[in-house]
């Protein structure tokens, strides 16, 4: 959501099963189910974030430095510039 928050919600009932809070002040822009044990890869203002959606915590949290032209992920793309 745009105040930081993510739903997950019961696929078959459609109720909220945890609301996990990914930020504070930044919206969650990508979300991503990386195994059906319940991982869950979320973006986050400048962070990257891990998921437990089971136990409904966080597992890992990446920040990154923005930029003008936004975040950068592994360092600079092109260091020689060719």
């Amino acid at each position: 959501s745009a105040e930081g928050a993510i739903c997950v919600r019961d696929a078959s009932s459609g109720q909220t099963s945890a609301t996990l809070q990914a930020a504070r002040e930044d919206e969650v822009y990508g979300l991503e189910v990386l195994s059906e044990e319940g991982l869950l890869a979320a973006g986050a203002g400048e962070t990257v974030q891990l998921w437990d959606l089971n136990r409904a915590t966080r597992t890992s949290l990446a920040a990154f430095t923005a930029t003008e032209s936004g975040v950068h992920f592994g360092g600079l793309r092109n260091p020689d510039r060719k």
